[in-house]
């Protein structure tokens, strides 16, 4: 099991209570950061140069991976050249800025040109690039995704964007509502775990907490997630339904005594978030893969998902992509079960 996220869209990590349940859960946070950030760190901002150099946020830079990735260009472009909302956008919503700006050390000189020419991007002020929006969502869960999964990061994706992670459903749509992308890939909710300070916190508390109770935290983390891997195989929802429930009351007494130590330190308010992830496993198609059915199989896939499988060519690779987490998320504050 992966105890390291990373994050994307965005350079920046969000300053919210919902990110510093990432920084306590698990041992490291990543974001996809261009190198010249590393040179120039206040471009980071505050907070996330803070988190930086507390050693909770791990800068990512992604030419040092990417380059040595096969089909890493040519299986994102196949990835778009069959996708019917990219092809009727060319153009037209780089007109009416709908953009997403991305550095060029994320999509590599040939990729922003094949855009260009597809016209699904534009250079701006160099590195940057506008890249069509639907394009761009596609892209950075794309790009996290295979960089996550390399031998050096082994990395598990997160998002607090909805954008962001709709695009591992076959949907047409280009946004999903929470509830709609819950019902169509089959995503696991479960609500009021996870306690985490309402307010925030600085770097150097959450460092001294997690010294003191990383283990107890781990272990929490990982019991709610290998429990969720096996009720997202659950296809009856009714039944998986009731499992999260019993899942859900089985965890009040660890959650208590997080809570318990967090109170101890005088933290503003304890709060308890959602645990959002979404289980490959559970996407229509990968159950078969897993048992050897591959040919067929793929073409269920969703085409990011498929997209993610063929480019990460090797077998261990693409097992781990089956079995585990494919992204974990913030969709909602709102309730999402029914």
């Amino acid at each position: 099991m992966i105890d390291k996220m990373l994050y994307f869209p965005y350079i920046r990590v969000p300053e919210n209570k919902w990110f510093t349940r990432m920084l306590l859960y698990w041992d490291e946070v990543g974001s996809i950061v261009p190198s010249e950030y590393i040179k120039r760190p206040e471009s980071l901002g505050p907070y996330m140069r803070e988190l930086v150099q507390a050693g909770l946020v791990r800068q990512v830079i992604p030419v040092n991976y990417t380059y040595g990735i096969p089909k890493f260009t040519e299986s994102f472009l196949e990835l778009i050249d069959q996708n019917q909302m990219i092809e009727a956008r060319r153009g037209t919503t780089l007109e009416r800025h709908e953009i997403f700006l991305i550095h060029i050390e994320k999509t590599g000189d040939v990729l922003a040109n094949a855009l260009c020419d597809r016209r699904l991007a534009r250079p701006v002020k160099y590195p940057w690039y506008e890249v069509e929006k639907v394009t761009a969502n596609l892209f950075m869960a794309y790009l996290a995704s295979v960089l996550g999964h390399s031998s050096d990061l082994q990395m598990e994706p997160i998002t607090d964007h909805i954008e962001s992670f709709s695009v591992f459903s076959n949907s047409p749509q280009s946004i999903l509502s929470p509830r709609s992308l819950i019902d169509q890939l089959r995503i696991t909710v479960l609500e009021g775990v996870l306690p985490a300070p309402s307010g925030g916190i600085p770097a150097r508390e959450i460092v001294a907490f997690k010294d003191k109770y990383s283990g107890l935290l781990k272990r929490f983390r990982r019991h709610i997630e290998s429990s969720l891997l096996d009720v997202a195989l659950i296809t009856d929802k009714d039944s998986r339904d009731r499992k999260l429930c019993l899942l859900q009351d089985g965890l009040r007494e660890q959650i208590d005594e997080i809570q318990a130590r967090m109170n101890e330190r005088r933290w503003p308010r304890i709060v308890f978030g959602t645990f959002c992830v979404l289980v490959a496993a559970a996407i229509p198609g990968a159950e078969a893969i897993a048992t050897g059915n591959t040919i067929s199989a793929l073409k269920a896939l969703p085409g990011l998902v498929a997209a993610i499988y063929s480019v990460l060519n090797d077998s261990t690779n693409q097992d781990k992509i089956l079995r585990s987490p494919l992204a974990y998320a913030a969709l909602t504050q709102k309730r999402l079960t029914r």
